[in-house]
């Protein structure tokens, strides 16, 4: 708020100079003639019209007044500012393994190399103001302390979730996951669930991920058959590559029941093309400790 008042008084103070340099006005009360500004040039105001300048020059002379404390004031919260985001970053990375900081900084050089290299022209997406530009996140995939990078290019139907690992001092990608801008995983389980869907089909994929490879767990297709509107459609299962009846088809779904699934999804994502990589990968970390101390209070 601060900030937008010193705004309001530099754009009041820079069109009152401008008005000043072409021309004086008397401020004399109850006057009704403008005195000659530049050479042949008169200014033709009403009485309303110079009251209300005489009304805005008070007004500047005050906040003009002021504009040393503004700034003043500004200064010290942007200062406040700063040193509590300095306290955060000093406390996180107090917290940090050496391998969980060299995986932060390697995902920082790579994500502004994406943000650099993104087509910020995709048609269809300029004018919707709730597409931001691609997000990320971070997540604990497999089993250690060092987190796996999650992004996310945007919410269509088309775009999954791409994950990319640490490994070797490298950021290696894994693959992308799911559709519209958000799939499933087991937190330290290296799974990750893939799916898409259409009109009248949907697809299903499990994976283990090993190292930097994913293995197919499972893989399930369901297609749907209408013989007509007025009766009810049929059915086609496949569980890995195979037709099987549907009582089968449900076993193998009911499988994963047992996994506590975490999600990334687009709008929980952090931003990416806001020029603030650095410290909402600072805040992704901070999400990732608080989400571990929760689950040691709950054990």
């Amino acid at each position: 708020m601060t900030k937008k008042r010193i705004v309001s008084v530099l754009i009041v103070l820079m069109l009152t100079l401008g008005a000043a340099s072409s021309g004086t006005f008397s401020s004399a009360a109850g006057e009704e003639n403008a005195k000659e500004a530049t050479a042949g040039i008169k200014w033709k105001l009403t009485f309303y019209e110079r009251k209300d300048l005489r009304n805005t020059g008070y007004k500047v002379r005050e906040l003009y007044k002021e504009l040393p404390e503004l700034i003043e004031d500004a200064n010290a919260k942007a200062m406040q500012t700063q040193k509590i985001e300095d306290l955060e970053l000093r406390w996180l990375k107090s917290k940090l393994t050496s391998q969980q900081a060299e995986a932060l900084e390697a995902y920082e050089v790579f994500l502004e190399d994406y943000a650099g290299d993104y087509d910020e022209e995709r048609e269809g997406f300029e004018s919707d103001k709730s597409f931001e530009g691609p997000k990320f996140t971070l997540v604990y995939l497999n089993d250690d302390e060092i987190p796996e990078l999650a992004i996310v290019d945007d919410w269509r139907h088309g775009d999954g979730v791409g994950y990319y690992i640490y490994a070797d001092g490298e950021v290696v990608f894994i693959g992308e996951y799911g559709q519209y801008g958000g799939n499933r995983y087991v937190e330290k389980e290296s799974i990750i669930f893939g799916e898409y869907d259409g009109a009248e089909a949907a697809h299903y994929w499990i994976y283990r991920i090993d190292g930097t490879k994913e293995i197919l767990l499972q893989s399930r297709d369901l297609y749907i058959h209408w013989d007509s509107e007025y009766e009810d459609p049929e059915y086609t299962y496949i569980v890995d590559e195979k037709e099987v009846a549907e009582e089968e088809y449900m076993a193998a779904c009911a499988m994963w029941d047992n996994y506590e699934e975490k999600v990334v999804a687009y709008d929980r994502c952090f931003m990416m093309m806001d020029g603030s990589i650095k410290e909402n990968l600072n805040k992704a970390m901070e999400e990732l400790y608080a989400r571990r101390y929760e689950r040691r209070w709950k054990q």
